[in-house]
């Protein structure tokens, strides 16, 4: 009997790590959307998109990293053929500027939250919103917000990456 139980003991020993390994038991990253207006799909390939720099509400240093090129990163690879503009600063002020200069697509935000944990475990929370400037008054299509956390060592530039690609697979309404 009592190898028995030191047989369950050590397998159970051995099998405990397994699941939390190979992301049984949580999703990495975990990413809650909340999403406060939505038009459905938006149809971004072949225009012009402006991606403007997003606010950091945050304080303290070091800074967070810009998250907009991540959203210009991710809009360039599941769109080949649109232009995606992400200025280096707030140059552009707001939707008639944008229209003005051209472009189809503006996209702003801004980081609420950014926390990183040592080098296993990061959250950010990242407000944003896509409005159709084609159209006159302009239209929100997307209004909401994300946040994520990750538990695996990823570089904090790989998880924003990820972030940035579920708001395009959102706003394009693809299966990401």
């Amino acid at each position: 009997m009592p190898r028995i139980l030191l047989r369950l003991v050590a397998a159970l020993a051995f099998a405990a790590p397994l699941p939390a390994q190979f992301g049984f038991l949580h999703s990495d990253p975990r990413i809650e959307t909340l999403s406060l207006h939505d038009d459905g799909p938006a149809e971004m390939d072949e225009r012009r998109i402006l991606v403007l720099p997003f606010d950091v509400l945050q304080a303290g240093e070091p800074a967070p990293p810009a998250f907009a090129p991540h959203l210009s990163d991710a809009l360039a690879a599941w769109l080949v053929a649109a232009d995606v503009v992400v200025p280096r600063s707030h140059t552009i002020a707001g939707v008639d500027a944008a229209r003005a200069l051209g472009f189809d697509f503006l996209v702003r935000g801004r980081m609420e939250l950014y926390y990183q944990g040592g080098a296993s475990a990061l959250r950010t929370r990242i407000s944003a919103e896509l409005v159709d400037l084609r159209e006159e008054p302009t239209v929100i299509l997307w209004q909401g917000r994300k946040t994520a956390r990750w538990r695996r060592r990823l570089p904090p530039e790989e998880c924003l990456l990820y972030l940035a690609s579920d708001f395009v697979a959102d706003w394009l309404r693809e299966k990401h």
